[in-house]
C-alpha cells in the first residue's frame, strides 16, 4: 500500500505488484500494491516509415478511474508511483522507478529501486 523512508516522504504503489525499495540506512523496504493501478490507454500516431517498416509515437492517455484515483491520493498528500505508461500519463504527478545500481536487469522479484531518486517525463 504505502511506505515510510527515513528521510520522511510517503510513497504509494500504484502498480500491481510489490515494489522492493533500498532504504538509506541499507534495509530493504517492500510496498505492497495499494489497488490503485492508474490505468492509462496507449494510442498510437504515426511518425514515418522506413524501408517496410512503419514508426509510431506512443502517448498514453489518462482514464477516468485514473484521474479520480490520483485526486484522491493526491489529496492523502503521497507521492504516488507507478508504471511508466503512468508516469507518462500524468507527467509530473506520478513517478516512476529508478533501480539501485547494480539491479538494472534483474528478474522482477529480485529488483531493487531507489526510495529518493524516481523518473518523471
Amino acid at each position: 500500500m504505502k511506505g515510510t523512508f527515513n528521510f520522511g516522504h510517503e510513497i504509494i504503489n500504484c502498480t500491481p505488484h510489490p515494489i522492493r525499495f533500498l532504504n538509506h540506512d541499507g534495509q530493504v523496504v517492500e510496498v505492497p500494491p495499494s489497488g490503485y493501478t492508474l490505468a492509462a490507454t496507449p494510442q498510437e500516431t504515426a511518425a514515418g516509415s522506413g524501408n517496410g517498416y512503419a514508426l509510431v509515437r506512443t502517448v498514453f492517455i489518462p482514464s477516468e478511474k485514473g484521474n479520480a484515483e490520483l485526486e484522491e491520493i493526491e489529496s492523502a498528500e503521497m507521492l504516488p508511483v507507478g508504471s511508466i505508461f503512468s508516469a507518462q500519463a500524468w507527467p509530473g504527478r506520478v513517478v516512476g522507478l529508478v533501480p539501485v545500481e547494480g539491479y538494472e536487469r534483474k528478474p522482477p522479484a529480485e529488483n531493487l529501486y531507489r526510495c529518493d531518486k524516481f523518473n518523471t517525463f
